[in-house]
């Protein structure tokens, strides 16, 4: 009896150790899971920010070329015109 005692004893102690070694093996992997996610989220926004960012420098570079382009073609139409007027200005002795 006492023998049959000892053994139940035994076995629930077993079992509460077990269990709680399984608890901690679950957090464990529960805490590896979340973290990884969080990994591969940050991960995947710093990209996304990155090719943001890059379209958006893209985008403003060809704006930048386009408005020089367009300025560069303003100077050189206007140029004639002001050596026309500079000529017209000046008066024959």
């Amino acid at each position: 009896m006492v023998r049959k005692f000892l053994w139940a004893l035994f076995a629930v102690l077993f079992s509460m150790n077990a269990n709680a070694q399984f608890s901690q093996l679950l957090e464990s992997v529960k805490g590896q899971v979340v973290n990884s996610a969080q990994n591969q989220i940050s991960q995947g926004a710093r990209s996304a920010t990155n090719e943001a960012i890059q379209a958006a420098q893209s985008r403003t570079g060809k704006i930048v070329e386009s408005v020089r382009s367009s300025a560069s073609q303003d100077v050189s139409k206007e140029a004639p015109k002001e050596a026309s007027t500079e000529n017209q200005d000046v008066k024959p002795k």
